[in-house]
């Protein structure tokens, strides 16, 4: 893991929640509207995770997960500023075109059947990507001044500085992190694998 990065990646708050405390190593993801080409490509295997509070919707969250989502989508950082408390390295990224495979991943995540319908139907011509990835909890949170170029339809930017990952802590230990995605890869059996 880097010492330092510049990479982040925005994602609903409530998913980042979830990665951070081990509910989900998976991201489900398409591309945003200012995304080059409108699509999602894996641009970095190393990355902060924004937490979005746009475009969120409780109706696509599981209805165990709508008290998770209640408290998550609640901004804890000062207005001007990102909290920044969850690195990302990416382990896989699978590119998936199937509902049922998709299907096959309920329990693993926050989200419920109408939303894998709904991100399958957005652009029908390109796959999903389910990016498994490592979690791990920052030692100490960190703010950075929130930049208008942060904002929009977009997946990735660069932040104006590095921020350091000083003391990061996987969520999971390596058994339950590699048993959680065995469980994906099986589930996905037969699809084409990214590394």
């Amino acid at each position: 893991m880097r010492e330092r990065n510049a990479t982040a990646l925005k994602e609903w708050s409530s998913v980042v929640e979830a990665l951070k405390t081990g509910r989900q190593i998976i991201l489900l993801r398409k591309g945003g509207l200012a995304d080059k080409g409108k699509v999602f490509a894996v641009e970095d295997s190393e990355f902060f995770l924004y937490p979005s509070y746009v475009h969120q919707q409780v109706d696509y969250v599981r209805h165990d997960f709508l008290d998770d989502f209640a408290r998550a989508t609640t901004p804890v950082a000062p207005e001007g500023q990102v909290r920044f408390d969850c690195y990302a390295v990416v382990h896989q990224s699978i590119a998936v075109d199937s509902e049922a495979a998709l299907l096959r991943l309920a329990g693993q995540h926050i989200w419920n059947d109408d939303f894998i319908r709904h991100r399958l139907q957005w652009k029908p011509d390109h796959p999903a990507w389910v990016v498994l990835l490592r979690a791990y909890a920052l030692a100490q949170p960190v703010l950075a001044a929130d930049q208008k170029r942060y904002h929009g339809c977009r997946s990735w930017f660069q932040l104006e500085d590095a921020l350091a990952t000083g003391h990061a802590t996987p969520v999971l230990s390596y058994a339950a992190f590699t048993t959680k995605a065995a469980a994906v890869q099986q589930a996905l059996a037969g699809h084409a694998l990214r590394a």
